[in-house]
């Protein structure tokens, strides 16, 4: 218990700095060499392409107060691609990056998403195998256990919601409660 998360979070942070090209997606591919679903392809779908998708959905359920219609509008269109092709495709997670270095409480959640996910995933890990650049419910589809994928992905996608989502609520009244003085 807890090396899950270790790993989890671990996996998030390498991604953000660069390790995800040069170790990450390397490691997913010889696991995957013989064509079947991995551990790592499920880590990645979790630690990264649920935890992008749960930012930029609650960016768009509560965005942020942008400085000026444009950058709003920006914001918006960027979150909202980012959703699409996060579910769709699993394969747009930088487009969290900017919105978990603006904010403490966002990159928190995201990595403790991470982490909490792969917690849930390790264990009996070969009947999680699956992967990420896939849409979301074939990833959940390809592993053995559904029901054990579907809550790590749901916790991955929900705790970086929450986390954004509380963020971007204190924002807002803060910003309010400063016109009103």
């Amino acid at each position: 218990p807890g090396l899950g998360f270790i790993v989890g979070v671990v996996f998030c942070w390498g991604s953000k700095v660069g390790y995800y090209h040069s170790v990450g997606l390397p490691l997913i591919l010889i696991e995957m060499e013989l064509g079947f679903p991995s551990l790592l392809g499920a880590i990645d779908e979790a630690t990264l392409v649920l935890v992008s998708a749960g930012i930029c959905s609650a960016n768009l359920l509560v965005p942020l107060l942008e400085d000026g219609a444009d950058a709003a509008m920006e914001s918006k269109e960027l979150c909202s691609r980012g959703v699409r092709i996060n579910i769709l495709f699993g394969d747009f997670i930088e487009v969290a990056y900017p919105f978990m270095e603006r904010s403490k409480l966002v990159n928190l959640s995201g990595y403790l998403a991470s982490g909490l996910a792969t917690e849930l995933l390790t264990g009996n890990s070969r009947s999680v195998l699956s992967s990420a650049y896939l849409p979301c419910f074939v990833s959940i589809m390809l592993a053995n256990d559904w029901c054990k994928i579907f809550w790590s992905y749901m916790t991955a996608f929900s705790v970086s919601f929450l986390g954004t989502t509380i963020n971007n609520v204190i924002a807002k009244m803060k910003i309010l409660k400063k016109k009103e003085t």
